[in-house]
């Protein structure tokens, strides 16, 4: 369950805002040494968003090795991998070893169940953070929390799109970001990053 936007008027050790992998991972080591938690996101939900964008490019593979995920012990998504009951994510890529995006959500969601971080998120979005004393006080939309500390986990929330591809845009150019998650696979590609590559190879592919 959701936990109130007040927060029921606790004060928590650490206020993590984003709920994307970094701060996945930092809840689920600040809880694994006994601090009180809570995850603010827009999405309500673990992972929400960073599965959208990865979706909206059809990964499927990780860009990094199998030793970077969200649990503890480096190790830990190889033993998951070699379960019988994930053998058809259980192939690894390249000379890096990386693993198939499927196999990073399974592990990440057996990780967030483990240690319980579902009850800690809060859907809202923050605007403002104010200092009372020696507490943090956490303001926004849906959000009103009490911490002693607070960490920013948000990555970056909105896709920019240069001035002059909007003004096309709003002219009624098929113009989209790659991270809108409804482009069409046809449309030509601006820009030479990784997510441009991927989108481009998976374009090809279909």
């Amino acid at each position: 369950t959701t936990p109130s936007p007040s927060g029921g008027g606790a004060l928590f050790d650490w206020i993590i805002v984003g709920g994307g992998p970094h701060g996945v991972c930092a809840a689920r080591a600040l809880t694994a040494g006994g601090a009180s938690v809570r995850i603010v996101d827009p999405s309500g939900a673990l992972l929400e968003r960073w599965g959208v964008r990865a979706r909206a490019v059809e990964m499927v593979w990780m860009r990094s090795p199998a030793g970077h995920h969200l649990d503890a012990q480096p190790v830990s998504l190889h033993h998951f991998l070699h379960r019988p009951e994930h053998a058809d994510v259980a192939e690894l890529a390249g000379t890096l070893r990386r693993p198939m995006h499927e196999a990073f959500l399974r592990h990440s969601r057996e990780v967030v169940d483990g240690a319980g971080l579902d009850g800690s998120v809060v859907r809202g979005r923050v605007t403002s953070i104010q200092r009372r004393g020696s507490e943090l006080l956490v303001l926004g939309e849906g959000v009103e929390l009490r911490g002693r500390r607070v960490l920013i986990a948000t990555g970056s929330n909105t896709p920019r799109i240069p001035a002059w591809a909007m003004r096309l845009r709003e002219e009624g150019a098929p113009i989209r970001h790659v991270f809108e998650g409804d482009a069409p696979l046809d449309l030509d590609l601006v820009g030479g990053g990784i997510s441009s590559i991927q989108r481009a190879l998976r374009s090809e592919e279909h």
